[in-house]
């Protein structure tokens, strides 16, 4: 790991010790940080705001430990634009927290599903057969993008709601002697909606999201 790198970025923010804590590092981990710093170092952003916010300080240097960690280098990238937005437009949100948690949790699938979803943003609901037009631009299994769905879900990036429609007559269920349903006059349907959520978050993860 080029330190001479570490260093000057280290001084630049008011974290001098810094050096110090990642020499501890194994040499795969320090590999994944030298690229984590060599990204920041070539946005050419301006980082002086963490220098005089312990707040920030705490969050960058968690960031380089699950950064250490990371087996995808484009998610990596996503990691250097967390931090580039932490120290601009997202410097006073009061969710960091729960960002930098769901950026941990969420693979690079994830993201890229997630970032087609916006994409398309249509201005109703959309139902589950939007997962097919994904399949084919990734040419993942569809079963992943369903998982996707409901990991995105999950951390509140989608929102899902459930249509009951009868099928003619009254709206009734029938269950056997198992408790089951064994039949049923109704159709249910499950929609994914976009929410202002899920924007926050990828404005937080991009560094040239154009989503409304």
């Amino acid at each position: 790991m080029d330190i001479t790198i570490i260093e000057s970025f280290a001084i630049s923010v008011g974290i001098p010790a810094l050096s110090l804590i990642l020499n501890g590092y194994v040499s795969l981990r320090k590999s994944n940080i030298e690229l984590f710093f060599r990204e920041l170092l070539k946005s050419g952003h301006d980082f002086s705001l963490m220098k005089n916010s312990e707040d920030l300080q705490r969050h960058f240097i968690y960031i380089i430990d699950k950064v250490s960690l990371e087996t995808n280098v484009e998610k990596i990238k996503k990691w250097k634009n967390a931090v580039i937005n932490l120290t601009s437009d997202f410097k006073d949100f009061d969710f960091k927290d729960n960002f930098i948690s769901s950026l941990e949790s969420l693979s690079v699938f994830d993201l890229t599903v997630l970032s087609l979803i916006y994409s398309k943003e249509p201005s109703n609901a959309f139902d589950p057969h939007f997962a097919q037009s994904i399949t084919k631009k990734t040419g993942a299994y569809p079963g992943l993008v369903l998982q996707a769905y409901k990991k995105l879900l999950s951390h509140n990036l989608l929102e899902e709601e459930i249509k009951a429609k009868s099928l003619g007559g009254e709206v009734s269920m029938r269950y056997g002697g198992s408790g089951e349903v064994e039949d049923m006059n109704i159709s249910i349907e499950v929609f994914y909606k976009c929410n202002p959520l899920g924007k926050q978050f990828l404005k937080f993860i991009g560094d040239d999201y154009k989503g409304g």
